[in-house]
């Protein structure tokens, strides 16, 4: 199985996603993304700081470019670094996100990786 290209800062994302999102589409196609990693969390996702599968459908991907620039390039970055990875890195769903876990959430680190993020507030309160 191919390795999922999946944008470092999307793993916090995929596990604060509530059903809200940019569009229909984006919804659908990220709950698919989220169901599929939930039924195999040994999918290898190979972390690249452009678009992914997750911004198929979103209305800000302009012709494989994310309208958002280099805010969202700053949140990629900071997840890699908080993760002790560097782009390009392949390693298991289940890996990933047990990193994203301990180094970003575990440590109250979300507001500093998310900072500006239109969607921090949605999941400050999923995490009570």
């Amino acid at each position: 199985m191919d390795p999922l290209i999946l944008r470092p800062h999307h793993g916090l994302c995929l596990l604060h996603f509530v059903g809200e999102g940019y569009s229909g589409g984006f919804v659908v196609n990220m709950a698919a993304i989220l169901k599929e990693l939930g039924r195999n969390p040994g999918q290898v996702v190979r972390l690249l700081p452009q678009t992914d599968c997750l911004c198929a459908r979103c209305p800000h991907n302009r012709c494989g470019e994310c309208a958002s620039g280099q805010k969202v390039l700053d949140y990629d970055r900071a997840c890699l670094e908080r993760c002790g990875l560097e782009a390009g890195a392949a390693l298991p769903w289940q890996e990933y996100r047990s990193l994203v876990e301990r180094n970003i959430l575990r440590r109250g680190a979300l507001t500093k990786v998310c900072r500006n993020c239109q969607w921090l507030e949605l999941c400050l309160r999923q995490r009570g």
